[in-house]
């Protein structure tokens, strides 16, 4: 296990599922907590800035919008794959209704990761 994965301060949950820069797909979630996220990226992928925003489309079950989400860059690094690099990031000023949507996404990803515990 990489260092970098030991330091989020907060339990994280394995999920996968895509993120969006600016419409376009940008990535997969590959775990997620209160107060961060990971994310593959297809190798080409290059990432200049270490804020920028991310867009995630929650399942349609959750009856949410579209959880746009200001991020910072905390590691980047290829995975063992080699067809992808792995990003690590930490949210930027969250929103108290950003805090319940990433919440009820966490709920949501562990009805299918029973292996993990929730975070509520």
């Amino acid at each position: 296990m990489d260092s970098n994965e030991n330091k989020r301060k907060e339990p994280r949950l394995h999920a996968f599922w895509k993120v969006y820069r600016e419409d376009i797909t940008w990535g997969y979630l590959i775990d997620l907590s209160e107060n961060g996220l990971k994310v593959w990226l297809n190798k080409d992928e290059e990432v200049k800035d270490n804020d920028f925003n991310i867009h995630i489309h929650p399942p349609k079950e959750l009856e949410l919008d579209i959880i746009d989400l200001n991020v910072h860059r905390i590691w980047m690094n290829p995975s063992k794959s080699q067809r992808f690099n792995e990003i690590g990031c930490q949210f930027n000023n969250l929103t108290e209704q950003q805090k319940g949507h990433l919440t009820k996404l966490i709920v949501f990803f562990k009805k299918y990761n029973t292996k993990e515990e929730a975070i509520y």
